[in-house]
């Protein structure tokens, strides 16, 4: 009899699924406001900067609900949240400075690389650090 071989305690598929689901929806939300500015003729990074804060913003309020049940205090959650955008704004820098500066590669496919990395590296850092709570 075969067993079926079970992922680590870490990894929660259904929880996974649900934080690229609150991040299709909420990029995919986003860029329809980013093109409705646009439209409506709010310069192009006014546009940028408004829906990257709301995008941000939605983020953390649907991932602390739907996708960690996070009990964390809303200030404290925020503070943790801004602590792992820097971390990911230095991290995308760091990676563009060597990749690109350092050893001559495409900027385009560091930057790519660059986003799913630092994708993949927040939901760990939204799961034990911005939404953990003292009871994980």
């Amino acid at each position: 009899m075969k067993t079926r071989r079970k992922w680590p305690r870490s990894i929660n598929v259904a929880q996974i699924g649900a934080y690229v689901g609150v991040g299709a929806i909420v990029n995919g939300s986003g860029y329809a406001l980013f093109l409705v500015l646009l439209w409506v003729g709010v310069e192009h990074k006014l546009s940028a900067a408004i829906t990257y804060a709301l995008g941000v913003f939605a983020s953390f309020l649907l991932n602390r609900r739907l996708v960690f049940e996070s009990s964390v205090s809303f200030l404290s959650g925020v503070i943790r949240l801004c602590v792992m955008l820097l971390t990911g704004f230095f991290l995308n820098m760091a990676l563009l400075y060597i990749c690109v500066d350092r050893l001559n590669c495409p900027a385009s496919v560091v930057q790519l690389f660059s986003i799913a990395f630092v994708s993949v590296c927040f939901y760990f850092l939204n799961k034990y650090f911005v939404h953990r709570s003292a009871s994980l």
